[in-house]
């Protein structure tokens, strides 16, 4: 078993590719301007849902995007824990704080491995680049801010040997940026195909568990998307079939400034997740509706909070 930690890295890429196949339509002004006017009004009215619900969110974020040392170790200790044998690879994606000085406590360890970017690669990258260092036969994420309960990797280890599925997730409970317990529980299913999660991602990375070949044959890409979620499909698309335990294994800290912290920009990754899939402009925008609407009831009552 095989887990990577690493400092959640910023994303700046905004390539989006348009060439992608599904639905037929003739490409006349009159055509593109229809496309264009409904992707900007649909947007619209989704960014003002995603504001609103933004605004209710009243706490202090303390967790900056080059700053992991105040979470890493519980992250790390939260692995080495786990009632499984592991490798830890933490991976430093060049943050600006002393993560070099802070893994010097880990260097008599020999379950920990540390490893730093001569340059930012950014997430997709940084994460193949654990996985084709990785010795284990199975890896699992974990972003550096949050946390696993003990027992987690050996359940998931049994249950994908009993469904025989190369991929399993669990359901989390989000956890303030001071590291206390909300309460609340985003469940998942038990059991998922390509079909289920088209239009609605239940595979929270840092739940993720893969058998170490599957994440080698689809490593992630397009940082501009959300390059777990593109990977969950294109592994789907294959395989056709994963596997969950629906109980908070995973302890998710609420942030505003990673990638799925800021909304707006969700969203627009989303709909390029989508095309990068090879999904059309319409069935992209239907299954980005789609994608919305369990978004916003997913965290509909956490938002009234």
């Amino acid at each position: 078993m095989t887990l990577h930690t690493f400092r959640k890295a910023s994303v700046t890429g905004t390539s989006v590719r348009t060439d992608a196949g599904g639905d037929s339509f003739p490409s006349s002004p009159c055509v593109s301007s229809f496309r264009k006017s409904a992707f900007l009004t649909f947007f619209r009215i989704c960014r003002k849902l995603l504001r609103d619900q933004a605004q209710r969110q009243h706490f202090r974020d303390t967790k900056q995007r080059d700053n992991c040392t105040a979470y890493i170790g519980g992250a790390i200790e939260s692995a080495l824990i786990q009632d499984v044998p592991l490798e830890v690879l933490v991976i430093n994606d060049c943050s600006k704080d002393n993560l070099d000085k802070f893994m010097l406590r880990y260097r008599d360890d020999p379950r920990v491995r540390y490893f730093k970017n001569e340059r930012r690669l950014g997430v997709a990258k940084t994460r193949n680049r654990g996985v084709a260092m990785a010795r284990g036969e199975y890896i699992a994420f974990l972003d550096a801010d949050d946390l696993w309960t003990k027992d987690k990797l050996k359940r998931q280890l049994q249950l994908m040997q009993e469904k025989n599925a190369v991929l399993c997730s669990t359901a989390r409970e989000l956890m303030n940026p001071d590291g206390t317990l909300t309460g609340y529980v985003i469940p998942v299913k038990t059991e998922f195909t390509f079909s289920d999660i088209r239009t609605q991602n239940q595979i929270n990375c840092s739940s993720a568990v893969l058998r170490a070949d599957v994440a080698r044959e689809f490593p992630m890409h397009h940082d501009d998307s959300h390059e777990d979620y593109l990977m969950w499909l294109e592994v789907l698309k294959k395989y056709n079939y994963g596997c969950a335990i629906n109980e908070p294994l995973l302890k998710y800290r609420i942030s505003t400034t990673g990638k799925s912290g800021h909304k707006w920009k969700s969203a627009k990754m989303t709909y390029r997740t989508y095309r990068y899939m090879g999904f059309g402009f319409f069935r992209s925008l239907l299954y980005f509706i789609c994608y919305a609407f369990h978004g916003v009831r997913k965290y509909f009552f956490w938002f009234l909070r």
